[in-house]
């Protein structure tokens, strides 16, 4: 029974510092509200140019097939560990599979001409 007790305040406390702590991180950010805070660093200089710049799409798509590519060297090193577990017509169906959607996938950009270089 003590121990039930013992317990059940240690739950209460434990929330009791939740609850204090929430409140001392609200209380805080609203304290220091200050335009300074919120003004761009740029090491003491005043800013040059605007920061909305254009940003190239024709990078984001060459960074994504980086990251595709990246992750599908990650599904070959696995198929080294599945050609012991697993019989050789299941290894060489998945491996194809993977292998036929790299390269559709490396055809339909390059006949898209995401891989054009000149825009």
């Amino acid at each position: 029974m003590m121990f039930l007790i013992f317990f059940y305040l240690l739950i209460l406390l434990l929330f009791f510092f939740i609850i204090v702590f929430l409140v001392l991180l609200v209380m805080k950010k609203f304290m220091y509200l200050d335009n300074e805070k919120f003004s761009i660093f740029e090491c003491g200089f005043e800013l040059m140019s605007d920061l909305r710049l254009p940003f190239s799409l024709h990078f984001f798509f060459i960074s994504i097939i980086f990251l595709v590519f990246d992750v599908e060297i990650i599904f070959f090193i696995s198929f080294i560990k599945m050609f012991n577990l697993v019989s050789f017509f299941f290894f060489f169906f998945f491996f194809f599979l993977v292998i036929f959607i790299l390269i559709f996938g490396f055809l339909y950009e390059w006949m898209s001409g995401m891989l054009c270089w000149i825009l």
